[in-house]
């Protein structure tokens, strides 16, 4: 059994809460043998669907915008990519969201912006981080993770878990998420992200806080 969901998150702005996907993957995960695929890049849609095609397990397509800044071209996919080198923080965002955190940071000098990853698959059971997020991680000491979906269930929990389990926890651990409707109000996909402060200006004062 193969899922494709398409505007994940808040993708369908003010169409409201019965066609925004908050809960997906979370929701989803929780059923045996299931993986979960997030593309971030349109580029990265053929090689998700070459790996669900691999699998005789169930599998969920999550897709969304691809905003990734016209002027950049990004790396080939696997499960966990580095895409601009940094000297803060780390900061791991899942899926599409992490084309506007491009367009914040490609203007920043390395030594005055954090180091972005993006992350495209879970269980971490399945695909952990790899060995060279592990190394920034350790050098950084300070993780931000950023999604368009709940705290339950999404990536942060899982990998706060995963590397406590490991002896590997941060010395400060962020998690940006989606808070649903602060405001009781729909709008498009950007008024809701800076309403849970998940626009880029918001998850880099995140990271300036701590």
């Amino acid at each position: 059994m193969k899922l494709v969901g398409n505007g994940g998150g808040y993708g369908y702005g003010p169409m409201g809460a019965t066609h925004h996907a908050l809960e997906d993957y979370g929701a989803l995960l929780a059923l045996q043998n299931m993986r979960a695929f997030v593309p971030a890049f349109a580029a990265d849609v053929a090689p998700c669907v070459q790996a669900m095609s691999q699998t005789p397990h169930p599998c969920y397509l999550r897709l969304g915008l691809d905003e990734r800044p016209a002027d950049f071209e990004a790396p080939p996919y696997p499960p966990w990519r580095r895409l601009l080198e940094g000297s803060g923080p780390v900061l791991l965002v899942m899926g599409p969201l992490v084309g506007k955190l491009l367009e914040a940071l490609l203007g920043l000098a390395p030594s005055a912006r954090p180091e972005l990853w993006v992350a495209g698959q879970l269980p971490l059971s399945l695909y952990p981080p790899s060995p060279e997020f592990l190394e920034s991680l350790k050098r950084s000491g300070r993780l931000c993770v950023a999604e368009e979906h709940v705290a339950q269930g999404g990536l942060g929990q899982a990998l706060a878990a995963w590397l406590l389990a490991r002896g590997l926890s941060p010395r400060r651990f962020e998690h940006v998420h989606a808070l649903g409707y602060p405001s009781k109000t729909y709008g498009s996909q950007a008024f809701h992200r800076k309403e849970c402060g998940l626009d880029a200006a918001g998850i880099l004062a995140r990271i300036h806080e701590s």
